[in-house]
């Protein structure tokens, strides 16, 4: 694979990032039905991270590109998990 500029690997990043935020509000959501306890969503570290690495790990054979579909995943998730959590 040939290296990625800065500016390449941010251009595929959002391009990608809609359907890692997808996966992002459908992963909140799927754990909001499991386990509907207003918490707050964790940290971008260890579980979390890799939970949101594997929900992207087939949209880029890039790794600096797929850390940031990763952390987009994961923001997303925080995002809709807030907002699942105030609906009740």
């Amino acid at each position: 694979m040939a290296p990625l500029c800065a500016k390449c690997v941010e251009d595929v990043a959002d391009q990608l990032s809609g359907a890692a935020r997808a996966r992002g509000m459908r992963w909140a959501e799927a754990v909001h039905k499991k386990a509907p306890a207003p918490r707050p969503w964790p940290a971008y570290d260890g579980r979390a991270a890799d939970i949101a690495r594997r929900k992207v790990a087939g949209l880029s054979t890039h790794d600096l590109v797929l850390e940031l579909l990763a952390q987009a995943c994961w923001s997303e998730a925080g995002r809709r998990w807030g907002q699942v959590t105030r609906a009740r």
